[in-house]
């Protein structure tokens, strides 16, 4: 039997005209995302194990570190302010579709 393979698609054409898939895929995947955009309105959700770790991550150290906040203010402000930074950044680069507004 003849085949003829479309490298792109990973399916072969056999001479008969039928087609074969190759079952093993050897690719890595590059941008697995970890948000899906939110159905309403400007923002992600959380939708793989990554994205549920960062999410939950960022909620612990911003409580451990709210705890200390009465003694230093202003150094929990520039804190919460550069996690809020690194989330959001880390968020839309892991976001399917990026980020943009959502009417439904």
């Amino acid at each position: 039997m003849l085949y003829v393979t479309n490298s792109s698609a990973n399916v072969k054409e056999r001479s008969d005209g039928h087609y074969a898939t190759n079952k093993t895929n050897n690719t890595k995947m590059t941008n697995k995302y970890w948000f899906t955009r939110k159905r309403y309105g400007y923002g992600a959700t959380p939708v793989t194990w990554e994205g549920w770790l960062l999410t939950l991550g960022f909620i612990v150290i911003v409580t451990s570190r709210a705890l200390d906040a009465e003694k230093r203010p202003f150094q929990f402000t520039i804190e919460l302010i550069v996690l809020i930074f690194v989330l959001i950044i880390v968020a839309m680069r892991k976001t399917e579709g990026g980020f943009k507004w959502q009417w439904g």
